[in-house]
């Protein structure tokens, strides 16, 4: 999967998988600048997967998204010699990593 976009990788990793019966699509796009895309799509979907690697400040405007959607989010990150996955219902009454003071404020 070297020298990939990362989409792409995810995306034929997640259909090689055993059994397992879903629809994977793929958007390449500057998320940044197409910012009402994102929305529209997370809308849609069953579940968004965010591997972007923008920074807090993008996966707390996800996380957020996915809450006022109602749509459960996947996403890993790595940073120096750590890798990390984590999972969020996209539930309002569910805690998100950006939930410090309860589960409505993020």
């Amino acid at each position: 999967h070297l020298a990939r976009p990362r989409v792409d990788a995810a995306a034929d990793a997640l259909r090689a998988g055993d059994g397992l019966r879903c629809s994977v699509a793929t958007h390449h796009m500057d998320v940044l600048l197409n910012w009402s895309t994102v929305v529209e799509l997370a809308a849609r979907c069953d579940v968004v997967v965010n591997g972007i690697d923008i920074g807090a400040s993008w996966d707390y405007a996800v996380q957020s998204l996915c809450k006022r959607v109602g749509v459960p989010l996947l996403q890993a990150q790595s940073f120096g010699w750590k890798f990390m996955a984590e999972y969020y219902a996209g539930e309002c009454h569910h805690r998100c990593s950006s939930c410090h003071a309860g589960t409505l404020n993020s």
